[in-house]
C-alpha cells in the first residue's frame, strides 16, 4: 500500500537556520546559535579581506578610545542591520544581522595594530561581491546550521553590507572607504543622500529574499512525499 503525505516537519521548517519546534527553549537556542555562526563567519571574513590589501596603506598603531560617541556610533549600525532584517520576522536573522552590521568594523583591526593596509577595507566593491559568495558557501558547508539558504545567507551578507554602508553615509560624509579596492586604495568619500537609498535597498532586497524563500518553503512542504506502507495491513 502506498499513502501520500505532505511533509509536515519541512512546513514547519522556515529559513534560515531556524527549526520551529513547539519547545520554546530550543527555538530560542537555535536562533542564538544561528546569529552567532553567521556572525563570527561574517567577521572573520571581514578581517581576512583586510590582510588582502597588505602592502596597500599604513596602519595607524593605535586604537581609538571607547568613547560614548564611538559606542552611539556601533549601536546605531546594529539598528540599521536590524532594521534591514526585520522583513524575515524571525529573531535569528534580526540579531545576526544586528551584530554583524557592527562586526564588518573588524576590517579596522589590522590598521589600529599598525599593519601596512588601509582602512575600511570591507566597505569596498570587492567585500560587496565577496561576502554572499562566501557566506552562500558557508551555509551549503552548513556551517551556519542544516536549515540555512545558500541564497538567504547571501541576501544577508549583502544587506548588513549596504545597511551598515548607509549608516556610514549618513554620518555627513564624513566617512571615506577605500570602494575600489583591490584595484585602488583611494580613500572615496560617501555621499550623505545615499544613506536612505542603501537602507531602502538593504530592506527591499531582504524582503525579496525572504519572500522568496518563505514561497520556496511552502511548495517544498506542499510536495508529496511516497511512502511504502505495504507493510501495512
Amino acid at each position: 500500500m502506498i499513502r501520500f503525505t505532505a511533509n509536515r516537519q519541512r512546513a514547519l521548517a522556515y529559513f534560515p537556520g531556524i527549526l520551529v519546534t513547539p519547545d520554546a527553549s530550543r527555538v530560542k537556542d537555535t536562533n542564538s546559535l544561528f546569529a552567532l555562526r553567521f556572525s563570527i563567519v561574517f567577521s572573520a571574513v571581514s578581517f581576512l579581506v583586510s590582510l588582502l590589501s597588505w602592502g596597500r596603506g599604513g596602519g595607524l598603531g593605535t586604537f581609538p578610545d571607547a568613547s560614548p560617541v564611538l559606542l552611539l556610533h556601533m549601536a546605531i549600525h546594529a539598528f540599521y542591520g536590524a532594521v534591514a532584517a526585520l522583513p524575515t520576522r524571525r529573531r535569528g536573522p534580526i540579531i545576526a544581522m544586528a551584530v554583524s552590521a557592527m562586526m564588518i568594523d573588524v576590517d579596522h583591526v589590522a590598521y589600529y595594530l599598525g599593519w601596512p593596509v588601509p582602512p575600511r577595507t570591507s566597505h569596498s566593491l570587492f567585500f560587496l561581491f565577496l561576502a554572499p559568495m562566501v557566506m552562500a558557501l558557508a551555509a551549503r558547508m552548513s556551517l551556519l546550521g542544516h536549515k540555512t539558504s545558500p541564497r538567504m545567507a547571501a541576501g544577508m551578507a549583502l544587506g548588513i553590507i549596504l545597511a551598515h554602508l548607509a549608516w556610514d553615509a549618513l554620518t555627513g560624509g564624513d566617512a571615506r572607504v577605500p570602494f575600489w579596492l583591490p584595484i585602488s586604495a583611494r580613500q572615496v568619500p560617501l555621499p550623505s543622500t545615499l544613506g536612505a537609498t542603501l537602507e531602502l535597498a538593504a530592506v527591499s532586497l531582504i524582503w525579496f529574499a525572504a519572500t522568496a524563500e518563505q514561497a520556496r518553503t511552502r511548495w517544498r512542504a506542499a510536495t508529496p512525499v511516497v511512502e511504502d506502507l505495504a507493510g501495512d495491513p
